[in-house]
């Protein structure tokens, strides 16, 4: 029963299809074509080539003409979308070169800013013990013509006075249990790598914290606590680019020698 259910159905779509040819004209121009190529004195070796010659030329059946211009608009009108996506695609090299070369130039500055609001300071040496009944040495004085080392971030001072603007939240990630802050000493190089990673346009940390800047950092960082705490969102982009900087020095260290294999 369903053999002869869908043999019907095919003969139904045979049946609409000829008579789809028929009333557009299509079948009649086909049948003059092929009628013509047999009663031709010369019949052409490539008789398929013909055909498409045939077919390719303005004497078509409406129906036909029209899809031919359809697809003619249709490829016009994907190369003009191609010229558009060339001409947008340069346009976003141009921006994202510019955004980089703005970049270079806020930057430094921003650092040096941060670097002098945490500046590592050096614990004082322990006092000098003299003998008995002696008074204690006084500490050395600096030597002026000897040339100061960079100032250094210090993390744990950052992160500190960052964290204070941060808002209380049962699922923080600063205040997980076990978590501990951030810290170390920092010179340029690190942190020039950290920038990179965390604050430049198309960086790992921008995917997930988008708009996420130094300058924020900095601002945050220098807020006093009486003042509202930050979004939870920003909060968690800033204790993100704090917790990084530790990784990032560390991938700059240089790897120690593998131990040579005992025979």
């Amino acid at each position: 029963v369903e053999a002869a259910e869908e043999a019907e159905e095919e003969a139904e779509g045979e049946a609409s299809f000829r008579g789809y040819l028929a009333n557009t004209g299509a079948a009649e121009e086909l049948a003059r074509v092929l009628v013509g190529l047999e009663e031709a004195e010369s019949r052409p070796e490539d008789p398929v080539s013909f055909l498409r010659a045939y077919l390719d030329s303005g004497d078509l059946p409406e129906v036909v003409r029209k899809h031919r211009e359809d697809v003619k608009a249709i490829q016009k009108e994907n190369e003009s979308l191609h010229a558009r996506a060339s001409e947008l695609s340069t346009r976003l090299s141009e921006v994202i070169s510019a955004v980089a070369a703005r970049e270079e130039q806020v930057h430094p500055p921003l650092l040096a800013e941060l670097v002098a609001l945490f500046t590592y300071e050096e614990p004082p040496p322990p006092p000098t013990k003299g003998g008995k009944g002696k008074k204690e040495a006084p500490p050395p004085e600096p030597d002026p013509t000897a040339e100061l080392p960079p100032p250094e971030l210090d993390l744990s001072k950052a992160y500190a006075a960052l964290s204070a603007s941060f808002p209380p939240s049962d699922d923080a990630p600063w205040l997980v249990e076990g978590f501990e802050p951030p810290t170390g000493v920092y010179g340029n190089t690190a942190l020039d790598a950290w920038v990179r990673r965390c604050f430049v346009f198309g960086s790992d940390l921008q995917c997930h914290h988008v708009g996420l800047s130094l300058q924020q950092l900095i601002e945050c960082a220098s807020r006093g606590e009486a003042e509202e705490p930050i979004s939870p969102e920003l909060a968690a982009g800033l204790h993100a680019a704090c917790v990084s900087l530790p990784l990032v020095a560390a991938e700059l260290m240089p790897h120690a020698a593998a131990p040579a294999a005992e025979e």
